[in-house]
């Protein structure tokens, strides 16, 4: 957890010698004996000594300290004894009076002139407005704190300049830019390296774990956890142990593996207990209340979230607040407690704003959608979805996501080059003349077989180029087997690739004889072509190669074996909600991609979708002919008002001859979605043009008709991609992550 990062950083900033802890009843007795000139340095020592397992005895012991420095003033020893009263509160969770203490830190370091403890003043400070939630002066302060670091060569300069761009990093981390993050995370853990700094180390590992954690990296993460707790155990560090115990939880959380998960929260509960650490357990108390939310445990849920609810009320952690409002307003929600869920998570959501935590405005954004949605309210849970996925977007994107990936592949890649230099500094080169005789023997037979093995490829390559004259057996370099099909537009054979050393089988699509002249047609043709080469992703026919002989047109793509969705809905009418859902994704994944380059197919229908078998998955999606799609950007190429598509899947505005866009292809997805769970279609008529007239006026026939048993949110969905208006329908993203939230919600609970 972020918040619990915080703590352990502060050891790193001022260095005590911690000796055995002393008995507040001993401390008295020989405070009742010591003339007052005595009784500071005992203060003091007590204070030191008692830091981590006692700090409420520190604040009491410092504050009389405090008062006797007012007799005995010195600024060397008031700067120590200001510094540990801070940390006291902060372990208590005290945030106001610890930045307080951090101020007064702060005030006194510049009147002494002393750079580096001014330094440390403002990365103190600094991580309290991160407790606090406020990251962008928390950024600000860490800023200062690494400008006066960077000036400081000394090894205690240098570790202080790494704690402060470790909090610079988490700061960027709190408003979900984790590119910026990992970033300072990484500059922090090479000074750290240098130092040999095991206990900074720690931290920054478990810093880039979080970072991957966020973006769902979670295989990825569990190494650094576990470095991280390794050194936290050999250093005996309980604090930071049970902070990794939570963040290691929280993996097993997200895999479901919720007993282990709560295994680690118990242990990090009865460290956090031990200490005295409010925070810690404020957080423990959210997780556990978040596993019993999955395990529709839910008035256990409530009853943990409100407990950690009070407690950071209480503390004034504004970010870890907003989270817990959050989850807990999802929790009523699933209690029908929907006015209380309402008014929770837009507290949640406004303090979120205030502190620009992106991740929590997101999940704010997607828990209001679901409650309105829940309410019947369709527009204002359209509007939230619709808030949800631009912070989603904020928080992540392609570009950075392969950023992040870069920085991590750089950092590993920097530290494996360390070591082989290393290697090749201790290992002797061994072995490196060869004698010219050998080599000159070796480039002879080299060259030799060069030219055996290329003229085996020319006489393999060109002793079919005779038999490519036979036009009915060959299109360009592929032999035709059998027809596998046809379209509107060509013919699909199973073909060899005469030319691979391996005659691979493929599937080539040649266009229709009678369409050869037809130039709007070729040019459909290749479009299709290239589109679809614009386009890898999994659910999408892959294109081998494209190209045009004398004979004509022709595509060559993977074969695909098994039903279209047409004839698997003809022989499965009435679908199983969960397989429906398994094969809607991939179609809304595979289409949201599409989109996403400004594509729109234009004729989405069961038969353009096939369903192969693939890694044990005999429902696997491939959506396949492109032969009318067209980018948004790109001349039509039928004539004004020509109606193209197939009848029953068009959309009210191809049936109206106006422009179309991706939303076109929603309409005909939800037709698609329609007749897979009812197995009829929402608009019928005897006629042509009756079924034109249904799609462009009349609203569809009602599914629960056909039936009732099915999932209200998928009943809603599917309904306002049949919506007449193109803007009020939901984009590809938004159906591909609704369809993901109602599966998941349908196998184990996640809020």
């Amino acid at each position: 957890m972020r918040t619990e990062r915080l703590v352990v950083i502060l050891l790193l900033l001022v260095s005590f010698s911690f000796a055995q802890s002393q008995n507040p009843a001993d401390l008295e007795n020989r405070l009742a004996a010591a003339a007052d000139m005595d009784k500071l340095p005992l203060l003091i020592t007590f204070c030191r000594d008692n830091l981590r397992n006692n700090p409420k005895k520190v604040v009491e012991y410092g504050r009389r300290a405090e008062a006797l420095l007012k007799e005995y003033p010195d600024d060397k020893t008031e700067l120590g004894l200001l510094d540990l009263i801070c940390q006291a509160y902060l372990y208590l969770g005290n945030y106001d009076p610890a930045l307080t203490y951090a101020e007064k830190s702060l005030q006194l370091t510049r009147k002494m002139s002393n750079q580096p403890r001014t330094g440390i003043a403002l990365n103190i400070i600094s991580i309290i407005y991160m407790r606090k939630g406020e990251s962008v002066k928390a950024r600000e302060y860490a800023t200062r704190a690494v400008d006066i670091f960077r000036s400081i060569n000394s090894p205690n300069g240098r570790k202080a300049l790494a704690s402060a761009l470790n909090n610079m990093g988490i700061s960027y981390d709190m408003q979900g830019n984790y590119e910026k993050a990992l970033d300072f995370y990484i500059q922090s853990l090479k000074i750290k390296e240098e130092l040999d700094d095991k206990e900074s180390i720690a931290r920054s590992l478990n810093n880039i774990g979080v970072v991957l954690s966020s973006l769902g990296k979670n295989r990825e993460a569990l190494p650094y956890y576990t470095q991280a707790l390794d050194i936290k155990e050999e250093l005996g560090d309980r604090p930071g142990m049970a902070s990794q115990y939570i963040n290691i939880g929280n993996i097993y959380k997200e895999n479901n593996d919720l007993p282990r998960a709560m295994e680690f929260y118990r242990k990090a509960l009865d460290i956090y207990r031990e200490t005295g650490n409010q925070s810690g357990i404020a957080s423990v108390l959210f997780n556990i209340g978040s596993v019993e939310a999955r395990a529709d445990n839910l008035r256990a849920a409530r009853s943990y979230l409100r407990r950690s609810l009070e407690l950071r009320r209480q503390m004034g952690e504004k970010e870890s607040l907003a989270r817990t409002l959050i989850e807990l307003g999802g929790v009523y929600r699933r209690l029908r407690g929907y006015d209380q869920a309402v008014r929770i998570l837009e507290e949640g959501l406004d303090i979120a704003g205030e502190i620009g935590a992106q991740t929590q405005i997101q999940d704010g954004n997607l828990a209001l959608s679901q409650v309105w949605e829940a309410r019947r309210n369709y527009a204002r849970a359209l509007l939230y979805y619709k808030a949800y996925k631009n912070s989603a977007d904020k928080i992540f994107n392609m570009d950075s996501g392969k950023r992040v990936e870069e920085l991590q592949a750089r950092y590993e890649s920097e530290k494996k080059e360390q070591e082989i230099e290393l290697l090749k500094k201790n290992s002797e080169i061994q072995d490196l003349r060869i004698k010219s005789r050998e080599l000159q023997r070796n480039l002879m037979i080299a060259a030799i077989a060069l030219l055996i093995a290329g003229a085996v490829f020319l006489i393999y390559r060109y002793r079919y180029i005779f038999t490519f004259w036979k036009r009915k057996n060959y299109i360009g370099h592929y032999r035709i087997i059998d027809q596998m099909g046809s379209g509107g537009m060509g013919t699909v054979y199973r073909a060899s690739d005469v030319v691979d050393a391996s005659h691979r089988t493929i599937a080539v699509k040649v266009l229709r004889e009678e369409y050869f002249s037809d130039e709007v047609q070729k040019k459909r043709f290749k479009q299709e072509a290239s589109l679809i080469d614009q386009v890898v992703h999994p659910n999408i026919v892959h294109v081998i190669e494209r190209g045009e002989t004398d004979d004509g047109l022709y595509i060559a793509m993977e074969v695909l074996e098994g039903p279209t969705l047409g004839e698997f809905m003809t022989q499965n009418p009435g679908m199983d909600i969960g397989k429906a859902l398994g094969i809607m994704i991939q179609i809304a994944d595979a289409l949201q991609s599409i989109h996403a380059m400004n594509i729109v197919h234009r004729d989405l229908k069961p038969d353009n979708i096939k369903l192969v078998e693939r890694d044990g998955n005999p429902y696997f999606v491939k959506l396949l002919d492109f032969g009318l799609a067209m980018t948004q950007h790109m001349s039509r190429l039928t004539e004004t008002g020509m109606v193209v598509g197939t009848l029953f899947y068009l959309s009210p505005e191809q049936i109206k001859g106006k422009a179309i866009s991706t939303a076109s292809d929603i309409h005909s997805l939800g037709v698609i979605f329609y007749e897979m769970m009812s197995g009829a279609k929402p608009f019928a008529g005897e006629t042509t043009m009756d079924v034109m007239r249904q799609i462009g006026n009349a609203a569809p026939i009602d599914i629960t008709r056909f039936r009732p048993d099915l999932d209200r949110a998928l009943t809603i969905l599917i309904m306002l991609m049949l919506e007449k208006d193109p803007g009020t329908r939901p984009t590809a993203a938004m159906i591909h992550d609704a369809l993901k939230s109602m599966r998941h919600n349908r196998g184990r609970t996640r809020e």
